[in-house]
């Protein structure tokens, strides 16, 4: 979620909540190494609960959600030229979500 995002839903339980409270919160739970930032390019910061596991995100191009994909290509590291050794990677699908493609599919049928 991004920030805003966050604030948004946090309003609703404490409406006098300010954003810059929600940009210490998430300083504090990084530090913590609760929360993690994820760098999607084309999209704002967004913040995940770390995971212990390797996964991936998809950005949906009509609503901006960003959704994490669990599954990871095998043998990426081996796309690197010879000799180059990979020490991470970052993956990142854009296309239309599931909601969005029914919307998409539910304004041409009309």
């Amino acid at each position: 979620m991004t920030p805003a995002e966050i604030w948004q839903v946090a309003r609703t339980i404490s409406p006098g909540l300010g954003i810059a409270t929600v940009y210490r919160a998430l300083r504090i739970l990084m530090d913590m190494g609760t929360v993690e930032v994820v760098d999607i390019p084309g999209a704002p910061p967004h913040y995940e609960r770390k995971h212990p596991h390797h996964h991936h995100h998809f950005l949906c191009e009509s609503c901006q959600r960003v959704y994490e994909v669990e599954a990871c290509t095998s043998g990426i590291d081996q796309t690197a030229p010879p000799g180059f050794l990979v020490k991470s990677h970052s993956l990142t699908l854009y296309g239309v979500c599931a909601e969005c493609a029914g919307k998409v599919a539910a304004s041409s049928a009309a």
